[in-house]
């Protein structure tokens, strides 16, 4: 053995060189820096007065966000403490919470999975983000069970919104979607009228009209005569719920359709481009009326509202369509309306302030109910419809119609 090479190693463990190196280099620090103790209690000092965000991060003490390390500290122990508490909690009273919600659910006729679904998702949401349940600490178990049930009905209220993909959650799930409504859906709320034509019914309404000034003491009516005594009745049918309703209402109290007939006033006055009215208006009334086999009569003020709007001197005159034959036919012109259209035609140099002088709109209806600055209504729709009345009755249009038609009563006449 003694030729034979002698193989030696030396093996350090490596956890004792890092052990040293740290022991040694702190040595040296404090050596340089003094007295370690010192050192420690400006380091605790620093972390004392040292300011947070919302993050935890470190931030000027000026910031807005800004808070004490020690208050943030607090704050999320706190927090971590009553999440915990109160996740255990809602999981020991698990039972309790879905019988609640299946309790008020239950006119509403849910599934059992639905509630089970709910119960998780408060679950998930108290595991993953404390909300708003950190500044309160609850007392008794009868809280806790209130909170929650709070807290479930406000989850159930956007989940439906959000399912619903609109505001049909308001309403019960018997409802209809006016989409889904056809004339034969039958009645759910409310009832349908009894028939009364024939029968001499006086129709009364519910609420008086206004009698607050002469215009409406003149033209005041406490009552209808008996629908059978009208040879004809016009719906001036707009195309809205409010004008098919009255249509609808007429058909259960017995009027026949052959005593109908709708009357739709284009506010537009069949301008081809300039429009106000919603493009589909035209094309549903006439449809509806189609639909309902009853006769419809166009009527309109000439250039509609747009010509209205702009207008210098008096309104243009009134037309209408006939329901059988499509004869347009224009009501008589006003006497102002002749002499504005011969300064029109004249040229003359101050001819804009000749027209002024026999009006000048020149400005946008205004949202009120006084229809003297809420014009549209004025002159588009109700001054329309006097104006073909009167034209008709004239030309014993109306006559033709009723086949007994008397002549309308003079305005503020008796009856």
């Amino acid at each position: 053995m003694g030729n034979s090479p002698v193989n030696a190693s030396l093996s350090i463990d490596a956890g004792y060189i890092e052990a040293e190196v740290q022991r040694i280099v702190k040595a040296a620090i404090v050596e340089t820096l003094g007295n370690k103790d010192e050192i420690i209690r400006k380091a605790i000092d620093s972390t004392i007065d040292k300011y947070v965000d919302d993050k935890g991060e470190p931030c000027r003490k000026d910031s807005y966000r800004a808070k004490p390390f020690l208050d943030y500290v607090a704050q999320k122990t706190v927090e971590k403490t009553v999440r915990e508490v109160f996740e255990e909690l809602v999981e020991e009273n698990k039972d309790d919470f879905k019988a609640e919600i299946k309790r008020q659910l239950g006119k509403r006729k849910w599934k059992e999975d639905v509630a089970q679904s709910f119960i998780q998702l408060i679950l998930d949401d108290v595991k993953s983000e404390w909300k708003c349940l950190s500044k309160y600490l609850w007392k008794n178990q009868k809280i806790i069970k209130q909170t929650a049930r709070l807290r479930i009905k406000a989850e159930l209220c956007i989940y439906q919104e959000a399912k619903m993909k609109g505001q049909m959650n308001l309403f019960p799930e018997e409802y209809i979607k006016d989409s889904d409504c056809t004339k034969d859906t039958p009645v759910v709320h409310g009832k349908p009228d009894t028939p009364i034509y024939g029968m001499g019914v006086r129709i009364k309404p519910r609420v008086p009209g206004r009698q607050d000034t002469e215009h409406f003491k003149s033209i005041y009516l406490d009552s209808l005569l008996p629908l059978e005594e009208y040879d004809l009745i016009a719906i001036l049918l707009s195309g809205g719920k409010d004008s098919i309703a009255c249509y609808y209402k007429l058909l259960e109290l017995g009027v026949p359709k052959d005593r109908i007939e709708f009357w739709h006033h284009d506010i537009d006055g069949g301008h081809p481009s300039r429009r106000m009215d919603w493009r589909c208006t035209q094309n549903y009334v006439r449809a509806f009326a189609e639909a309902e086999n009853v006769p419809l009569r166009l009527s309109w003020r000439v250039n509609g509202f747009f010509g209205e709007l702009y207008r210098i001197g008096t309104s243009e005159p009134v037309e209408w369509c006939e329901p059988d034959t499509g004869e347009i036919i224009q009501c008589k012109p006003s006497k102002k309306y002749l002499e504005c259209k011969a300064i029109k035609e004249s040229s003359i140099d101050d001819m804009e302030e000749k027209l002024k002088e026999y009006g000048c709109r020149q400005k946008f209806p205004a949202k009120t109910a006084d229809l003297r600055t809420r014009w549209c209504s004025a002159y588009l729709k109700i001054m329309v419809a006097d104006s073909v009345m009167a034209n008709m009755d004239s030309l014993n249009k109306l006559e033709e119609i009723g086949g007994k038609r008397h002549k309308f009563p003079a305005k503020g006449g008796p009856c």
